[in-house]
């Protein structure tokens, strides 16, 4: 039976401005049967920094692709029921 997994993934550290910057995905694996793969769906969730002098953080990155689906459904189903008030009425 397949699994679905939630998976955070880190790419390869990149050297900027004496500071070493490692990028942060999450991932969403769901295995389809009779296709290698899958469906596989990324997205973007953090920048872990470590500077030269040993500090770390993670700076949040906002999914903005995923704010703007979001706000087009919403106002698709305004939309379906601004319609269905209008329809009602006449």
């Amino acid at each position: 039976m397949p699994q679905i997994r939630f998976e955070i993934q880190r790419g390869t550290p990149v050297a900027a401005g004496g500071s070493q910057v490692t990028p942060v995905t999450k991932t969403l694996c769901i295995p389809l049967p009779g296709i290698a793969g899958g469906l596989i769906w990324n997205r973007p969730f953090a920048v872990e920094v470590r500077t030269a002098e040993g500090e770390e953080w993670s700076l949040p990155v906002p999914d903005v692709t995923r704010q703007a689906q979001i706000a087009l459904l919403v106002m698709g189903l305004i939309g379906v029921l601004l319609i269905g008030l209008v329809s009602r009425k006449r």
